[in-house]
């Protein structure tokens, strides 16, 4: 009876965590309005994503569909030594300074971030596309056009990054996601109805990457806006002052994370696709859009209780810091908890949405489906490992489950396909989950995963 009553009680903590029932202006409320507000714009920009992936699929087929996510994927892999691992240090660092008043060191890693990622970005892409040049005879016609398109929107991405970091840092969570999460996407899906159901243009993976470099441009020019109109007058007003090796020191193990993080992201898609080909990967590809609705609720929530966790943190909170990253946890695992059902009893249905041949994903989407099940009842490991300046042991936990997913994908795609690059990922993800989950319990002496919550009430 008392371990029901611990639920129920813990149920009712978090419906009123989300409607703000409680005290209001705390942390609570603040919490609660974050979580609304970036709860709606993910809806938002998860049905924008779901619907452009649907049009695409359905215009382009499955190999057309499998070369735009296969050269999206490896700009996603572009961005990684790009933006320096610089976001989340933005985050930690500009949550820091707003809270000591350091408004000269905030214009100054304002300045020094925007040139270093223009820089970055401007020569990866141009270095990009020449190593393309060189190699062209190794890919398809389509491909490469598709690719040399892409590195027109590498800077767009990058500084879009920094100005969502900036205004996370500074609270203004929901604004700092506006232009990457709703504007982007809206603007995408409405060039390929435009162009496509109004012009009569006949899509193909190039012309589609070049509709995803109009919406980024536009995308970042909204997030420059936005972030202007939320900066400090103090910060305007303020001659700039640098800590540049104290930024580079502590971003390098970030930027190491950010990049293996990507690599163990997108190894199963890339080496599916060294393997196997682009229709399997666009059929893959489906699957994996499935699997994310159910770290939907995750991602609001680390994306909500970063800059919180690292305040408490550094106040030496611990107790309050326990109940944000428990409750928090629960909170996504009940939301995830039915999606999952639904795509094992249901997954024929979902891929089905796509068309009919996409169906040969159904395995790997309930593979997909209990692997981020784990992750999500793992809590946020990797974010309060680096909120916390315990970077160096998230990137440890990274590398090993890095190598593991690597390997398991060498010798699973070739016999089993798209299942095979499915067990890889899935197992892939339990091993990071439970080698962070271990480290935050020794560094923090918190239980970060979704049951955390009543080992530390009894000891209230």
């Amino acid at each position: 009876m008392e371990a029901i009553a611990q639920v129920r009680q813990h149920i009712q903590d978090m419906i009123d965590l989300v409607l703000g029932k409680k005290d209001e202006g705390s942390l609570r409320a603040h919490l609660a309005k974050s979580t609304v507000g970036t709860f709606a714009l993910r809806i938002a920009s998860t049905g924008l994503g779901f619907l452009s992936s649907l049009l695409l699929a359905r215009l382009l087929g499955a190999t057309g569909y499998g070369v735009y996510a296969y050269v999206m994927s490896i700009v996603a892999l572009l961005m990684i030594p790009v933006t320096l691992g610089l976001p989340q240090l933005i985050i930690r660092n500009i949550s820091t300074y707003r809270t000591r008043s350091e408004w000269n060191l905030m214009r100054g890693l304002l300045r020094w971030s925007n040139w270093a990622l223009l820089t970055t970005s401007v020569a990866l892409a141009l270095l990009g596309a020449f190593v393309i040049k060189v190699l062209s005879n190794h890919f398809q016609p389509q491909a490469v056009t598709t690719f040399w398109i892409a590195m027109l929107a590498l800077p767009f991405m990058a500084l879009s990054q920094i100005r969502q970091a900036m205004l996370q840092g500074l609270n203004h969570i929901i604004e700092g996601q506006l232009p990457e999460m709703f504007i982007r996407p809206l603007l995408f899906i409405i060039l390929i109805g435009g162009t496509y159901f109004f012009l009569g243009w006949r899509m193909n993976a190039p012309s589609a990457m070049g509709m995803q470099v109009v919406a980024s441009g536009v995308a970042f020019w909204a997030g420059a806006i936005l972030l202007q109109r939320h900066l400090p007058l103090s910060v305007k007003e303020v001659s700039p002052s640098y800590e540049i090796r104290a930024w580079i020191r502590s971003a390098l193990p970030l930027l190491f994370i950010g990049g293996i993080g990507s690599i163990n992201q997108y190894t199963d898609i890339l080496m599916l696709g060294a393997f196997k080909g682009a229709e399997d990967v666009g059929i893959y590809m489906a699957a994996t859009r499935g699997a994310f609705l159910i770290g939907f609720m995750l991602g609001i929530v680390n994306t909500v209780i970063a800059p919180t966790i690292s305040n408490l943190y550094a106040e030496g909170d611990m107790k309050r810091l326990q109940l944000v990253v428990t409750k928090s946890a629960r909170f996504a695992l009940l939301f995830s908890l039915p999606l999952v059902l639904g795509f094992i009893i249901f997954g024929k249905n979902f891929l089905l949405l796509f068309g009919p041949e996409f169906l040969r994903g159904t395995i790997s989407l309930v593979i997909l489906s209990v692997g981020q099940l784990v992750n999500v009842a793992a809590g946020s490991v990797g974010l309060i490992l680096i909120m916390t300046g315990h970077e160096e042991d998230t990137l440890k936990g990274l590398v090993v489950a890095t190598i593991a997913n690597i390997i398991l994908n060498i010798f699973l795609i070739p016999f089993w396909g798209l299942e095979g690059a499915a067990i890889a990922s899935g197992v892939s993800m339990i091993i990071w989950n439970i080698l962070l989950g271990i480290r935050v319990h020794r560094k923090l002496d918190i239980s970060p995963s979704a049951i955390g919550v009543f080992s530390y009430r009894r000891d209230q």
